[in-house]
């Protein structure tokens, strides 16, 4: 289960807020610490409530159902490709603290994330919270027959999310190629990362909930 203490909810909610609004405004990403700066800290808030009351939407920006080429998965694709890429997946919402795979576990599913937050953990630690247009399941897919969660996720907030299932994420990659080239490049960066992050793995998993944030890589570098 996703911890839900306090300091822990704390920390991941600045993560992902600063990390969502670095990605809307197309700069770089910087690793949040509990040092972050208040005023920092209150602007990141400020302008997550503010897209959030007044989201920006671009005219030009397609959109099938709740897919929408605004997402980074999707960008650059028309409506009538968002509306193909709808009938490789299954559209559902899931409720709060619902898991959607654990980590050691097989894998049966590619799954985007849409709405809501997701939050990630490796060995009980919480290294992320995925946000829109996020994914994650594709490693494990790509790298058969050792198909198995690198991390466990659990939604923080009820959340809708696209899922597909092995055929139609293999389906995805060859019918998407600018999909598929993002879904490759991503699969290479947090392989990357799970590779450092084992080197250095603590002894005691508990004490790295009182270090820095380690973030699993979720959105791709700008």
């Amino acid at each position: 289960m996703f911890p839900t203490d306090v300091s822990s909810v704390h920390t991941l909610s600045a993560a992902n807020l600063l990390v969502a609004a670095q990605a809307r405004e197309h700069r770089e990403v910087v690793h949040p610490t509990r040092a972050m700066h208040p005023w920092h800290r209150l602007t990141v808030l400020a302008t997550s409530l503010r897209d959030r009351v007044h989201p920006r939407r671009d005219p030009q920006v397609a959109t099938f159902g709740p897919l929408s080429a605004s997402l980074e998965l999707f960008e650059g694709l028309s409506a009538k490709q968002l509306a193909e890429f709808g009938r490789h997946v299954s559209v559902v919402r899931v409720p709060s603290g619902r898991s959607l795979g654990c980590q050691g576990e097989s894998v049966r599913n590619f799954v985007i994330v849409i709405e809501g937050h997701v939050g990630v953990t490796i060995d009980g630690v919480p290294h992320a919270v995925f946000d829109a247009g996020t994914h994650f399941g594709a490693i494990a897919l790509l790298d058969e027959p050792s198909s198995m969660h690198r991390a466990t996720f659990t939604t923080m907030t009820p959340s809708r999310i696209a899922v597909a299932n092995q055929r139609e994420f293999r389906e995805i990659l060859h019918l998407f190629p600018a999909i598929a080239r993002q879904i490759y490049l991503m699969a290479d960066v947090r392989r990357e990362f799970l590779a450092d992050l084992a080197k250095t793995r603590p002894a005691e998993p508990s004490e790295q909930l009182t270090s820095d944030l380690n973030d699993y890589p979720a959105h791709l570098p700008v």
